[in-house]
């Protein structure tokens, strides 16, 4: 069973080991994610939102002020991810800093606290496997006729959606929801004045988001926060068949 504390391990430790040692730690982060590393946005924007998950998860804990206080040493190490001073180091200064492998292995502690409490939820293998329907799609997008501007943001939405995807355990469920309904935002402001060959990468990107949601709603069963996107499938769905008006 998992924990946002071994999410944090699993990126933690793929970042340590990144070459070449010279690069920035939100390019490692960009690379083994395979996020758009034009700039480090999203890249810094993911590992500060999982560990915030983490310092949430830990905090919620019905434990008493001295073994809170405990577990959360094991987290005190990598306090400056979250005011944003540990991010622009490259790997190898990283690695000779907080990043080593006993401040990494010690998080297993706080995984460990967590996975009678806070066990993360996990979409199913089939919603995973939507990740390739994303990518046929950024292929179809690269040569539909759709507004540069446009284009890009798709692109880099379709891509960090393919990320959320694969990586489900960092990301987690309000993040891909997030990111389905800003690319959904996107189809719905632009598609009016939209060419034939752009609506038909519309209905198929609306078609795969549909399944995605489907998929986050049956993980996240009775979570309030995620009963309204039953609805929102069924809107999409809709949405869909305007498109061929």
């Amino acid at each position: 069973m998992s924990t946002s504390a071994l999410a944090l391990i699993e990126l933690l430790t793929m970042v340590s080991q990144q070459v070449p040692r010279s690069v920035t730690v939100p390019k490692a982060i960009s690379t083994y994610l395979q996020l758009d590393d034009r700039d480090d946005f999203e890249a810094v924007t993911t590992a500060h939102k999982l560990l915030a998950r983490v310092w949430s998860d830990v905090n919620n804990l019905p434990h008493g002020k001295n073994e809170l206080d405990h577990i959360k040493s094991f987290l005190n190490p990598f306090n400056g991810l979250l005011n944003f001073s540990q991010f622009y180091l490259t790997v190898e200064q990283a690695t000779q800093n907080y990043l080593t492998p006993a401040n990494i292995n010690a998080l297993l502690n706080v995984h460990l606290a967590l996975i009678a409490y806070a066990p993360s939820i996990d979409i199913d293998n089939a919603t995973k496997g939507l990740a390739d329907q994303f990518r046929s799609i950024r292929e179809e997008l690269k040569d539909a006729d759709v507004p540069v501007q446009l284009k890009d943001v798709l692109m880099r939405r379709i891509t960090q959606i393919i990320s959320a995807l694969e990586h489900y355990s960092i990301f987690g469920g309000r993040e891909l929801k997030g990111e389905i309904e800003a690319l959904l935002g996107k189809i719905a402001v632009h598609h009016t004045t939209s060419t034939a060959g752009a609506k038909h990468v519309y209905k198929r990107i609306l078609k795969a988001s549909a399944l995605v949601l489907s998929g986050v709603v049956a993980a996240n069963h009775g979570i309030d926060e995620f009963k309204e996107l039953v609805n929102h499938g069924t809107e999409i769905l809709q949405f869909v068949e305007k498109l061929d008006d």
